[in-house]
């Protein structure tokens, strides 16, 4: 009987100590439900950690690291100052034009760069300093165009004295056939015949061409009569169409003459249409034209297309030569049509000043 009495008690000591012992055991901490952020460093991409609240432990422990002691926010270093920085010459380009002109020793009749006026002070840009900005040529302001060009131009006119020759001479306007009377003049005594000859290219597109000349060449005829010069003019007109290279008519010749009206109406009836070989037709008026003994000969060719034609453009040219005829070409822009005038003694003027 004691046996079992003694082996119940133990149990039950046993089992009151681990009661006793739970009940003092503090429970484990329960995990944190909140999100914690800490702050971290620039430059460092970090994610918000979830942190467990401290323990019992930890709290009595001040010198074990916690992960949930807030840290300090990292201090940036102040930016360092900007350095001072002082003003530095920066030229402005017209200055830089204008003395590159100023200091240029290239002589030229028509400057490359602007036009400059010397002795107007300009601002030449920052200084270091503070200091007064350099005399420089100011570049001069460019002529207005169009309406306000025309009354500038205009006014200028109407304020030149009227003793200075070269400025009323320049207020002339003068034709096409008034330039070419002016160098047959310089060029020969003025006692010497002129047979002058039109060769003119009356294909579709020379229509206001040919009126311009039918209106000009009265001027020409007055100044040569001013002169006292022995004029006579005379036509070849020159197309090409493949009916009229069939009835062998494309070139038409009309001697010379000095009945300057006669010829001037004829060229208001002329009616222009296709193409042209001028070619073909200065060979043809060099063996058709009847010039006369001791007459200056002269061929005005007048064209707004580049030369083509049957004949070789060497073969014409020494035609000319042998013929001793002298060639003013108002046309195109092509080395043939130049040489003829160069060659001559003549002179090339570009078809669109004609009806400008």
């Amino acid at each position: 009987m004691r046996t079992p009495l003694i082996v119940s008690v133990a149990l039950h000591a046993i089992l009151a100590c681990f009661v006793v012992t739970l009940t003092v055991v503090e429970a484990p901490p329960q995990e944190a439900t909140g999100v914690i952020v800490v702050n971290a460093t620039p430059g460092r991409a970090r994610r918000p950690l979830r942190l467990r609240r401290p323990s019992l432990t930890e709290r009595k422990s001040p010198g074990v690291a916690s992960l949930t002691r807030a840290r300090p926010t990292a201090i940036e270093a102040p930016a360092a100052a900007a350095a001072q920085m002082s003003p530095v010459h920066v030229p402005r380009p017209r200055a830089n034009v204008a003395a590159a002109y100023r200091n240029s020793d290239v002589p030229t009749a028509r400057p490359v760069g602007p036009a400059v006026l010397d002795g107007a002070p300009e601002d030449n840009g920052l200084r270091s300093g503070g200091g007064p900005s350099e005399t420089v040529r100011r570049v001069a302001e460019p002529t207005p165009r169009g309406r306000a060009g025309l009354a500038m131009s205009t006014q200028m006119a109407s304020s030149a004295s009227p003793d200075s020759p070269a400025q009323t001479a320049g207020l002339e306007l003068k034709t096409p056939l008034d330039l070419i009377a002016e160098n047959v003049l310089r060029s020969q005594p003025g006692s010497t015949p002129i047979d002058m000859v039109f060769l003119l290219d009356i294909s579709q597109s020379m229509q206001d061409n040919i009126y311009a000349v039918a209106r000009h060449l009265e001027g020409m005829a007055t100044r040569f009569d001013a002169h006292d010069v022995d004029f006579q003019v005379g036509i070849v007109t020159f197309h090409h169409s493949t009916m009229h290279s069939i009835l062998r008519n494309t070139i038409n010749v009309t001697q010379l003459t000095d009945d300057v009206s006669k010829v001037r109406k004829k060229l208001r009836g002329v009616k222009c249409s296709g193409g042209e070989k001028a070619l073909n037709a200065i060979m043809e008026a060099v063996h058709r034209v009847k010039f006369r003994d001791g007459a200056s000969r002269r061929f005005v060719f007048v064209t707004d297309e580049y030369v083509d034609g049957d004949y070789p453009k060497r073969e014409v040219s020494g035609a000319l030569y042998r013929s001793r005829i002298h060639v003013d070409v108002i046309g195109m822009d092509e080395p043939f049509q130049r040489s003829l005038a160069a060659q001559s003694g003549g002179m090339w003027i570009p078809i669109a000043s004609l009806t400008s």
